[in-house]
């Protein structure tokens, strides 16, 4: 019998879009089932560049790097940027990927109050004594409840305090935007976040996940 998916995140129903079906027939049959090697080596193909590139001008960066999926896009970020003198500012709902990655990296792991932008103030004031690099990461839309971030403040918060700012657009992406571009997009601010992360495997319909940058 036919049923509604309530537990899915394939928000717009792309996975089984006939194009997305032929066209993942169409690269298997081209270039094969994988890459056959890490993409230091032999393993970065010109259709991951192409992918790169239209996701850097999706998100209004200046290009971006793709992952197996979106929690190593996190963690890999994270822990690449983060040093142990560093400190990782996180909204207290943020996914578990970005405190796994925070906790990789070494870096000093505070947090402040859902969506509160009194509370990341008071946190950015006491942090900016002790620590040169500070990075406040939040979710574009938190996936427990839908809540939005209030980014335009996040942002002149963090630039008022010298911090950088990481979102994770998984929940945005292809949701929330006048394009689908997500939060950014929603708020009217493209190109004015240091790093942006997605994933490919909810409303893109696909899988693996990417970090944008400039």
């Amino acid at each position: 019998r036919n049923m509604i998916m309530m537990a899915s995140n394939n928000y717009l129903g792309l996975t089984t879009h006939p194009k997305v079906v032929q066209a993942g027939l169409d690269a298997v049959k081209e270039y094969g089932a994988g890459a056959g090697s890490v993409p230091l080596l032999g393993g970065t193909l010109e259709i991951h560049r192409q992918l790169e590139r239209r996701l850097a001008k999706f998100k209004s960066c200046e290009d971006a790097v793709v992952f197996t999926s979106g929690y190593g896009s996190n963690v890999g970020c994270i822990s690449a940027l983060l040093r142990p003198k560093d400190v990782a500012i996180n909204d207290r709902l943020n996914h578990a990927s970005l405190l796994d990655g925070c906790r990789l990296s070494g870096s000093k792991l505070v947090a402040f109050k859902h969506n509160d932008m009194e509370s990341l103030e008071h946190v950015l004031q006491r942090c900016a004594r002790y620590y040169r690099g500070k990075l406040v990461i939040v979710d574009g839309v938190f996936s427990m409840d839908g809540d939005i971030a209030p980014l335009p403040e996040i942002i002149r918060l963090a630039k008022q305090y010298g911090a950088r700012v990481m979102i994770d657009e998984a929940h945005a992406s292809g949701v929330i935007g006048a394009n689908g571009r997500g939060t950014p997009e929603h708020y009217g601010i493209e190109g004015q976040v240091d790093l942006v992360a997605g994933t490919l495997s909810k409303g893109l319909g696909g899988v693996g996940g990417f970090v944008a940058t400039s």
